[in-house]
């Protein structure tokens, strides 16, 4: 980033500590510092950036280019339109700032004694503002809890179905801490911050699924309740990429064996829906079985594949088993892009950086007929009736409770059935001519 455009930036990043207000300086912040501002920023301009996009940024040693979607949120953070806007809008101030830093060097250049001065002054300051943070900063690493049983229930607007508002009930009246949360899931990018005054949050849920909602203080988790979304029926639902949260839902028709689990170009362009490099389709399925199967003793059949309307470089392919508690994962690519592929069986993970997973490397546009098998507490993987990998793992799912099998682009199922791994027992089938 040239040295002009990283003057705007670091001017920018002083416009926002000064209108966050908090009493420590952002060399001192805490991981839970930089979720707060994320969480701002998500508030006021809807706009979700990463934690690891702002830790990056206020480095002191920062000297990248950030993407221009990400100088656009810092800008409207600030009340402009966009970062054009700010430079445009700013311009005359971090000018006059120049101007008075040079004319200061100046100054401490011609005239020693009033440098020495400076020195001590600017030495006496740093030494009594340190000591002010330090001490603001054991206060705020704390968290104080009067009760050992901390209020936190959630109650869904909706039987089944989605999207479904979610009330969360709390009582943070016996809590002390900095800051306060409500985070629906797992993902941290769907977390909302709450006051300690408050003792209801809405959050809708856009996804079926079985949900561990979190309670957190400063970065404590202090209280957990489960979110349930059923659907009771297949849903197709299209989404902008990763970080594009309100999805699509497009209808699948129906027949005799059950829906056809299949999108095609028309109802794309009925819908106004563009393929891109980052579309992704999700198919959920989430019902609470009459038929109960173990998360740890069960055997999946899926027939499918992508859908070549876009000739992605890495087309993906993720299937995802829900049970209560958890959920088993894999991946299957290209086999040139196993690099990004992904493996999950209750608490173990192996990610394709760090782990050979070139077994899932296959042709994504051509049918795969896929088994995915636990049992001994080791998952299995087969294709084509051959055993691609084999993971042993500690942790468990629970019951199964459903799937969530995307694809980047489009795709297609064709047949799904779950058994019971010992019996052989159906517990669920949807079969697609």
């Amino acid at each position: 980033m040239g040295n002009h455009n990283l003057a705007y930036l670091n001017h920018c990043k002083k416009r926002i500590e000064a209108e966050l207000g908090w009493s420590h300086a952002s060399q001192d912040w805490k991981q839970r510092d930089y979720l707060n501002l994320i969480a701002l920023v998500e508030s006021k301009t809807g706009i979700s950036l990463s934690l690891s996009t702002i830790k990056r940024l206020w480095h002191q040693d920062y000297d990248g280019t950030p993407h221009p979607t990400t100088l656009d949120a810092l800008a409207r953070f600030l009340d402009y339109e966009d970062w054009l806007s700010f430079q445009e809008n700013e311009r005359s101030k971090l000018e006059a700032r120049s101007e008075s830093t040079q004319q200061l060097d100046q100054l401490v250049g011609n005239n020693q004694s009033y440098g020495l001065i400076g020195i001590v002054v600017i030495l006496v300051l740093a030494a009594f503002l340190w000591a002010a943070v330090s001490k603001s900063g054991e206060l705020n690493e704390g968290v104080v809890i009067s009760s050992q049983a901390i209020p936190f229930s959630a109650q869904n607007t909706k039987v089944q179905g989605v999207p479904n508002t979610v009330i969360f009930k709390f009582d943070l009246s016996e809590v002390k801490a900095d800051s306060f949360f409500i985070q629906q899931s797992w993902n941290t990018h769907h977390r909302e911050r709450i006051s300690k005054n408050d003792s209801v949050l809405t959050s809708i849920y856009y996804y079926p699924g079985v949900h561990t909602a979190k309670l957190i203080a400063n970065d404590s988790i202090i209280s957990t309740t489960s979110v349930r979304v059923y659907s009771k029926a297949w849903i197709a639902a299209i989404r902008n990429g990763a970080e594009d949260l309100v999805p699509t839902y497009l209808p699948l028709v129906k027949s005799p064996q059950g829906p056809n689990l299949s999108i095609s170009k028309s109802q794309l362009a009925d819908h106004k829906l563009d393929i891109s490099e980052q579309t992704m389709l999700n198919y959920v399925f989430i019902d609470d079985f009459a038929k109960k199967v173990a998360g740890d003793n069960f055997a999946l059949s899926i027939r499918l594949k992508a859908d070549s309307l876009l000739n992605l470089t890495c087309p993906r392919i993720g299937i995802m088993i829900v049970g209560e508690l958890d959920m088993h994962a894999i991946t299957l690519l290209d086999k040139g892009c196993v690099h990004q592929a992904f493996a999950k069986f209750g608490e173990t993970r192996r990610n394709g950086r760090n782990s050979d997973l070139s077994a899932l490397g296959v042709k994504p546009y051509e049918w795969q007929s896929l088994r995915i098998v636990t049992k001994n507490n080791k998952g299995q993987v087969y294709l084509q009736k051959k055993l691609l990998l084999e993971i042993p793992y500690d942790g468990r799912i629970g019951n199964i409770v459903g799937f969530n099998i995307y694809f980047t682009g489009i795709g297609r199922i064709d047949s799904l059935l779950l058994e019971d791994n010992t019996s052989g027992r159906n517990i669920y089938s949807s079969a697609v001519d």
